[in-house]
């Protein structure tokens, strides 16, 4: 499917990461003319509706979790496709006029020189991808002054901290540089986009976060860690406590380099295939839905399953308008993907058009 990407040119680092993942996921052109779809960030979605103006194409709009906020100024009705990347294992109570499907922060291993900067001892240390990384620093700063044989490097928002650390330790506010630093350190602790570029580069990992201790990722739980963004334990609650006990213990390893997941990497790349086939499909519905011949949901309405039924939600008010049956449901789901309507249940689309649930495109 060619696609056609608006993005913002000033992106930052999670942005550029996502779109750069996204470029090998589709067949991108420069021309929106010979384009199936428009992509588009939050911050271009302007331009691409005066593309979809022009052109006639779908618009997928492509933000982060921790965006949710921003839809309130755009009119979402009319942008075909919602997806949301999850940044922030925090659950939203989003109203349900923003329906979007959600997909795990991509992750791409990249060509890294890891034996030069394995020698090196450097540690990067960056909590601040989180909500309380004031908080899980100070646990663990006492730890990081008296592990002199590391030289370590502290990614943080107030360099002024700086002042309660021994001189092994150096403090920056560089966060457009923290693709450099992961590049030129031996491991990462941290959480958030320091988790996934130190995943990305293959280098050692041991993740500290909102929901405290998370340890080195194995190919067994990074799913899970994926879901909560590399946050710390899985499961346990904001703010649980970091032992600096096993902190200590993981960087020694690391410094051995015993800690290596061999099959970690093997486990990154089969997710990312994964991901892939996830996104396409999502993009796959949305453009055989355009090419359906008649109908479309009420773009006033949501369909939710509920089990072998359905029900059919008012998007605004959250009332509820209509329950389906088993045949109604995936008759609606046919529809929606672009199915023929002389393949599908000649009566439960008469219900479905008498009711208004589906209307003509």
């Amino acid at each position: 499917m060619r696609t056609f990407i608006v993005e913002y040119k000033n992106n930052d680092i999670k942005d550029n990461i996502l779109f750069n993942y996204l470029r090998h996921v589709f067949t991108c052109t420069l021309d929106y003319n010979s384009a199936d779809i428009i992509l588009s960030d939050i911050h271009s979605v302007n331009r691409a509706m005066k593309l979809k103006e022009l052109s006639g194409l779908p618009v997928v709009l492509i933000f982060f979790k921790s965006q949710l906020d921003k839809l309130f100024n755009i009119d979402t009705l009319y942008i075909d496709q919602l997806i949301c990347v999850r940044d922030t294992p925090m659950t939203y109570n989003v109203p349900p006029l923003y329906p979007y499907e959600e997909i795990l922060f991509p992750i791409q291993i990249l060509n890294t020189n890891s034996e030069k900067s394995l020698k090196a001892g450097n540690v990067l240390v960056y909590l601040g991808d989180s909500l309380l990384n004031d908080i899980q620093m100070y646990q663990i700063i006492r730890l990081l002054n008296g592990m002199t044989q590391f030289n370590i490097t502290l990614l943080h928002k107030n360099i002024n901290i700086e002042s309660i650390c021994n001189n092994h330790i150096s403090v920056t506010d560089h966060f457009d540089k923290i693709d450099d630093l992961v590049e030129s350190s031996s491991c990462v602790v941290g959480s958030g986009v320091a988790a996934i570029l130190a995943l990305m580069r293959y280098k050692p990992l041991v993740i500290i976060g909102d929901t405290g201790y998370g340890g080195s990722p194995t190919c067994n739980n990074l799913l899970n860690h994926r879901k909560n963004y590399f946050q710390g334990a899985i499961g346990s609650a904001l703010g649980s406590p970091i032992s600096n006990f096993l902190l200590y213990e993981d960087l020694e390893k690391i410094l051995n380099n015993e800690t290596q997941d061999l099959f970690l990497k093997e486990e990154v790349i089969n997710n990312l295939e994964k991901d892939k086939q996830q996104i396409r499909d999502v993009v796959y519905r949305l453009k055989h839905a355009q090419n359906s011949k008649e109908y479309k949901l009420n773009t006033n309405l949501e369909v939710r399953k509920d089990g072998d039924f359905g029900i059919i939600i008012q998007r605004y008010t959250n009332q509820l308008l209509a329950e389906l049956d088993f045949e109604c449901l995936n008759t609606l789901k046919g529809i929606l993907e672009g199915q023929s309507l002389d393949n599908l249940n000649q009566e439960a689309i008469q219900l479905l058009i008498e009711n208004n649930i589906i209307v003509k495109k």
